[in-house]
This record gives structure tokens, sequence and C-alpha cells, in this order.
């Protein structure tokens, strides 16, 4: 998003005022008084409306409509996603009669967005805007209180990426849903299913009381009935017997015919059968087929167990993994780097050696070495020029005599030639004078430069040989600029390795090599394991498919013949067959013996009469000769019997028919119900605790993990505004201290102008980390006054590499701002 341009029709003290502004840095200069802060204001004003914030002294209604008028107007043209905006806004002395309107300007379309436009468009309200892209003077530093509201809001993108999902209402919501359940005053869910539960045992024990009653006058009226009916059959039979008073004359042979019937009767009862029983080739497929299903369940129990096995092997590799997980974190290139840095560090160690305090060279040595460096170079130059050179110089001659007679040949010129000819004689015969003349010239410098190392060896309190021989060492040492780029990249190996040794547990190079092998083989074993389990499984998965299909065209087969599941089992069903057949062999055997024998003494009767004569006599208990008036007389008692029996009866139905209540079953379905609920709002609830738990951990551990990313990227800032190395430490509440020299120091140690500058530095950061992959407005008011030449320098100089993602207004009266920007920024004087 950008501001492209600002039209004031009136606001405050600015009235018929355009100001046009550019992608980058704008700066507003002007004195004091001249407008700059209403000019401030009024942005905020087309962000967020006429909104007040008694925390930022902020009233705009009251201050800013003019004197004498009744409203203030302006406009605001701004970039957004290649759109072009214009955002009108009227605030008056009310409410009610502002007035807010957003279109497009090329389509006159109105823009979807709310009178709040810094929360549609930023995503913030007005103090959090201004807490971190409203900077004015003296006002970076954050006030005491802990801004909850930009902590969660940053704690909230570290976690998901969404400053909405937030971590409080997620807690309301749990607190509240829990208080549902057990309310403070024993009004949640769970203590009205209690008092439910208390009046429903009661109706229980209420209604299983009526219900014993019942079932006691059901039982009655049962007994009743069945003496009845039992009456009433003994009454039809006396009256059949009194027909066949006969039959007591052939009673003996009656009963003889009733055992065998009975007997008989028992044999057909035990001779019925729901098998069809199978043929014997039938039978010896079913077997068959039953001694497959063994075989293939016994090869399944065997492969579970071996697969089983295998996944416990698993698991154990997987604990063994588990301390290793920092190698796979680090890569196998990272193994190798740490080999090759120990040489390194070896190179640097032995490098820095002569910065040591307890190195054994002259401290003096040190001190002089550039000077003493330069000494030795020309003392060792001047002895190389005491050889001899005449075998050069001889040379030289010939070469000049050579040169001679080539031009000779190539230009046919005598005089030239004689010219080259007659130099090359006169150098020849003078090599010896030069030659001497040269060593005495190195003599007389080798002779001075032996003197000064004499003398600079006395000053040092060293053997002039020691100084000669110290050249090498001198040319080996480092300089100071060196030493430091070596002290820097000590650290970086050492940081390295400590990360390094942190995360595998290694203490040694060593023990890192022998950890990472001891992991590679790990996960070779956890990899041919995983191909076994995969392996076994499959084999599992087909046998299983083969033991189905077997199995149900095996239980196909049984069901036909009168298997039934619920009642036998399939596996022993082949042996149940066997029992029957020989068991129904055996009963036909003595059918046949039966049915002969009553032959001879029923004869032609059929055998339902003669059973239904027997039951008669049975039932009347006749055991002796009875005559017409016995029977008479049993019946009339048998008749007064009767009638007693049902005026019981029907004063019991009578009683049975007045109770009225609720069934057992019903309310203990009821209970059961309310139970379940119970134990469903009970588990809800432990839920509920334990999430809450964990998020409450969750949530602390990530403000933890956002404060660690947002003091990185402050260090960061101030370290390149300030050149300072210093490690900055921001604290919940947003107050911070910084680590130097190895000491954890206040930022109240700090001068005014270093604490401006630290607190900049996390105002920025946190645009950086809210604001993240949008560009938006940085307002800075004042905010350099404490600052001076070459650290203002450097602090415009970052937010020239910022404009990538803030377009940045800074408002100033003073004139070095301009100075120092006015090739890189867009210039705006207010008179």
């Amino acid at each position: 998003m950008l501001i492209k341009r600002v039209s004031i029709e009136q606001f405050g003290k600015l009235k018929k005022q355009t100001f046009e502004f550019q992608d980058g840095i704008n700066v507003i200069q002007g004195d004091n008084e001249a407008g700059k802060s209403t000019l401030q204001t009024y942005i905020l004003s087309m962000f967020y409306g006429a909104r007040t914030s008694r925390k930022f002294n902020l009233d705009i209604r009251r201050k800013y409509v003019p004197y004498h008028e009744n409203h203030s107007f302006g406009t605001m043209e701004i970039t957004l996603e290649n759109q072009n905006l214009l955002v009108e806004r009227k605030i008056s002395g009310k409410r009610k009669e502002d007035l807010f309107r957003i279109y497009d300007r090329d389509t006159f379309e109105q823009a979807p967005y709310s009178e709040n436009l810094g929360k549609d468009l930023l995503d913030v309200e007005l103090e959090e805007f201004i807490k971190t892209l409203y900077i004015s003077q003296n006002g970076t530093k954050f006030l005491n209180e802990k801004d909850e509201g930009l902590s969660t809001k940053l704690t909230n993108l570290l976690e998901s990426g969404d400053e909405e999902v937030s971590f409080t209402k997620a807690m309301i919501t749990l607190d509240k849903e829990m208080k549902l359940i057990k309310g403070g005053r024993k009004n949640g869910k769970l203590d009205r299913i209690y008092q439910e539960l208390s009046k429903l045992h009661l109706n229980l024990e209420q209604s299983k009381s009526m219900q014993k009653r019942i079932s006691e006058m059901h039982s009655v009226l049962t007994e009743l009935e069945e003496e009845e009916a039992e009456i009433q059959k003994k009454k039809e039979e006396i009256r059949i017997l009194k027909d066949r008073i006969h039959l007591y004359e052939v009673k003996n042979e009656f009963l003889r015919i009733r055992r065998n019937l009975q007997e008989l009767k028992a044999i057909k009862k035990q001779k019925s059968t729901s098998f069809s029983l199978p043929e014997d080739e039938e039978l010896k497929e079913i077997r068959e087929k039953e001694r497959k299903l063994r075989d293939l369940t016994e090869d399944l129990m065997l492969l579970e167990d071996e697969l089983k096995g295998l996944k416990r092997r698993k698991i154990e590799v997987d604990l063994r993994l588990e301390p290793f997980s920092g190698y796979e974190e680090i890569g196998r290139e990272a193994i190798l780097t740490m080999v090759r840095l120990q040489g390194e560090e070896l190179l640097l160690e032995e490098k820095l050696k002569y910065f040591r305090t307890d190195s054994t060279l002259n401290r003096n040595l040190l001190e002089r070495r550039e000077e003493l460096s330069s000494l030795l170079k020309h003392y060792e130059k001047h002895l190389n020029g005491l050889k001899s050179r005449k075998p050069f110089l001889m040379i030289a001659s010939f070469a000049i005599l050579l040169t001679a007679f080539v031009v000779q040949a190539l230009t046919d010129n005598h005089w030239a030639a004689a010219g080259i000819g007659g130099g090359s004689l006169m150098f020849f015969l003078l090599r010896g004078f030069l030659e001497k003349k040269r060593i005495a010239y190195h003599l007389r410098q080798v002779d001075s430069i032996e003197d000064a190392i004499r003398s600079m060896s006395a000053e040092l309190q060293m053997n002039p040989d020691e100084v000669i021989r110290s050249k090498r060492i001198i040319d080996k040492m480092p300089r100071d600029k060196e030493r430091l780029q070596l002290v820097r990249r000590q650290e970086e190996v050492e940081l390295y390795k400590n990360r390094v040794f942190q995360l595998t547990n290694a203490k040694t190079v060593e023990d890192l090599l022998k950890g990472e092998e001891e992991y590679r083989h790990l996960l070779d074993e956890e990899k041919e394991i995983g191909k076994e389990i995969l392996k076994t499984e499959k084999e599992i998965l087909t046998r299983s498919e083969r033991k189905e299909n077997l199995f149900a065209a095996y239980k196909a087969h049984i069901t036909e013949i009168g298997f039934r599941e619920e009642e036998h089992d399939p596996y022993s069903f082949p042996d149940l067959l066997d029992l029957e057949i020989m068991r129904l062999q055996d009963l036909s055997n003595k059918e046949s013996g039966l049915n002969y024998a009553l032959k001879g003494l029923i004869g032609d009767r059929e055998e339902q009469e003669v059973e239904q004569e027997l039951d008669a006599m049975e039932s009347l208990g006749i055991t002796e000769d009875l005559d017409l008036k016995v029977l008479e007389a049993r019946e009339r008692d048998l008749s007064d019997r009767l009638e007693k029996i049902q005026e019981k009866s029907s004063e019991l139905r009578l009683v049975m028919k007045e109770m009225n209540f609720m069934e057992p079953l019903q309310i203990e379905d009821a209970i059961l119900s309310l139970q379940e609920e119970e134990k469903m709002l009970k588990r809800r609830y432990e839920v509920l605790e334990l999430t809450r738990s964990l998020m409450k951990d969750s949530y602390e551990k990530l403000r933890k993990e956002f404060t660690g990313k947002l003091n990185e990227k402050v260090t960061a800032i101030y370290r390149e505004i300030t050149g300072k190395e210093r490690t900055v430490k921001v604290s919940e509440m947003f107050s911070m201290n910084y680590q130097e020299s190895g000491m954890l120091w206040e930022d109240t140690f700090l001068s005014h102008g270093s604490m401006e500058q630290l607190y900049l530095s996390l105002r920025i950061a946190m645009a950086d980390l809210i604001y993240a992959g949008r560009k938006v407005p940085l307002i800075l008011d004042e905010a350099f006054s404490s600052y001076d030449e070459e650290r203002l320098h450097k602090t415009l100089h970052y937010l020239m590499k910022c404009t990538d993602r803030f377009q940045i207004f800074i408002f100033t009266c003073h004139k070095r701002e301009v100075e120092m920007l006015k090739e890189n920024a867009h210039i705006h004087i207010i008179q």
C-alpha cells in the first residue's frame, strides 16, 4: 500500500493544502508550529477516523475541527494492489454527522472497506499502529504497562501465521464450556444430572416395590388360572370317564401300553434332528476342508507372532534412534564440515598464538615488527646484491655483440654494427670495474643496515643474530586487521561446533563420527525391518484372503446340512455329525422292537385314542375300581372349588387395574442415559482441563520463542544503525537489556541517544514481524533529535534499505536530514 496524495480542505490549522508523496522516503521539514504534527494527525484520522486515546493524548474531534467551523474535511489517495483508491472523510462535532467514503478513482466503484480503514488494511487498531508505525521524539520507548495486544498478536503470528487466532479467546471459550459442565454454584450440567439421578433412583425403588407386588399378584392369578384350567380339565375327564367305566376293567393292560407308548415317543423325540446327514463321501470332503482351515489358521498365528516380533524390533530401533535425532537435523554435509573445521581450527590457533600474553615472543618485537620487517627486507636485498654478477655481464656482452652481427646482416649498415660491436667490447673490458662498484655499494648498504639492526637490538634487548633470524617469524605473523578476522572466524567455527555438538550430544569430532556411523547403521537396520514387516503383512493378507475364501465355502457347505453359527463350532462340526449318525442308528434299532411289541397290545386301534384314555385315568389318580357315584361326588367338589377360584381372580384383576406406576425398565433406561451423559461430560471436562493445560504450556513456550526471534532482529538492526556489537534482550513488557563485555546491562545505562536508537530498533523489528509481506507507512516525528551526525547517517542509510517494505515519512524541524537525504528522498518544505 502506498499513500500518493493528501488533500486537506480544512483540518486544524491546515487549509486547502495538497501534499504529494512518493514510494521510499518522504521528508517533511518545517519550523516549529508549521503544521507537521497536524499533517501526521490528519493521516491517522484518514485511517481511523475521529478516534480518541487518553494514553497517547489523542482527541481529533475536539482539537482538529477548526475554530468557528462545524467540521474538518479532506481526501487521501492510496495505491493498493494495482488499484487507485480515493478516501474521503468528514469529521464533525458529532459522530452521527461524520462522513466516510472510499472508491476507485478509475471506475468510481465503491471499495469494500469500513470506516475503520486502518484495521481493514493493516490488521491493527489505532493504539497498535501508534506503538509500531508512529515513532515520535522520545516516544520510541513503550509505556510501562504490559502490552498484551501487541505481545499476543506477535505470539499468534509466530504460532499459526494468523494474528487473529487468539490464545485468550480460545482460553475464554474453554473456561465457558468447563463452567457449563461444572458450575461454581452447583448449576452446571453435571449438578443437574446428579439431581435428576437422585429423583430417578427414588422413583425406581418405589416402582420396583409396586412391580414386585404386582408380580406377586400375577403369580397368584396365574396359579388360580392354572388351577381353574386343571379343574375344568378334570371335570371334562370325569364326564368322559362316566361314559367309559369299562376302561377300569382293562387298566393293567392299558398301563403296559402306556409305558410302551411313552418309551416309543421318547425314541421318536430323540431321533428328531436338525441336521441333513451327509453321505460318506460328502463327510470326507467336509473333513478335508476343515483340516485345511486349521492348517491355515495355525500358519496365520505363526505369521502374526512373527509380525509382532518385527514390530517390537522396529520400536526398539526407533527408541535407539531417538538420541540421534540431531544427526538427521544437521545432515551428512555438517559432519564433513566438522572434520574440515577441525584442521582449520588448529591453523587459526597457530596463527593467533603470537597475540597471546603468554607468548614467548618478545613483546617489543611485536610492537616494532613493521619497522623491523622493512629493515630486514632491505638487509636481505643487499645481501643478495653481494653475489657475483660476472657470468651475467659476460653473457650480456656476448648478447650485444650478437646484436651487432644481426643488425649488420639485416640492414647492411656497417656503422651501426660497428657502434654496437664497439659498445659490446667496451662493456666487456669494463665488466670487472662495474662489478667492483656494485659490490662496494651493497657492502656500504649492508654495513649501514647492520648498524641499524645492532641499534634496534639494543633497544629491544635482544641479540642481533636473534633479530635477523626473527624475519621469518615476523613475516608469518598476522597483522591486527587480520587478527580480528581470525578471531571472528574462530568464534564462528566455535559457535558452529557447539551447535553441532549440542544437537548430537557429542563432545569431540571423533565422538561425532562414531555417532554418525552408529546412526547410519540404525537407519539401515530400521529400513531392513520395515521391508520385512511389509513382506510379512503382505503374506498375512494373502493367507487371510485364502482362509476367508475357504471358510466361506466350508461354512456354506455345512450350513446346508444344519450348521448354526450361534449353536455350533464350525471346526468341531464334522465330529458332531459322526456322533449324530451313530446315535440315530442306535435309536432306529430300539424303535423297531417297540413298534413290534405295541402292535401286539393295541391291535387295530389308533394310538392317539389309546393315549387320551390313559391320560384321563392318570390325571384322576385312578388306582382302584370306582363306581358312578364316586365320580359324581368328585365332580361336585370340583365345581365348588372352581367358583371360589373365579371369585378370587376377579378381585385380583380389579386391584391390578387400579394400580398406576412407571415401569422400572423405563426408569432404568433414563438412569442409564443420564449416567452415560455424566460419563461423557466428565470425559469432556477432563479433555478440556488437559487441553487448557497444554495450550497454556504451548503458549508460554511460543512466547519465549517469539522473544528470541525478536531479540535477534532488534540486535541486528541496532548493530547496523550504531555499529556497536551488543546483544539485545527484550522483556515481555518491551523493556530492554543489552549484553556487552560479557555482562548484562539495563537500558538505563545507555545515553539518551543510544536508548532512542535501541528502542527505534525494537519498533522497526516489531513492525517487520507484524506487517511481514505488506508494505505499510512508517511515520517518524523528530525521532532523530538526540542522534549524532555519524549515527544519524547510519540510521538514514538503513532506512533507505527498508523502503521495500515501508513507505517512510520523516517529520523534522532540522535541515540535516534534508541535506543527508536530498539525493535519495522526496523533500517537502512546510512554510
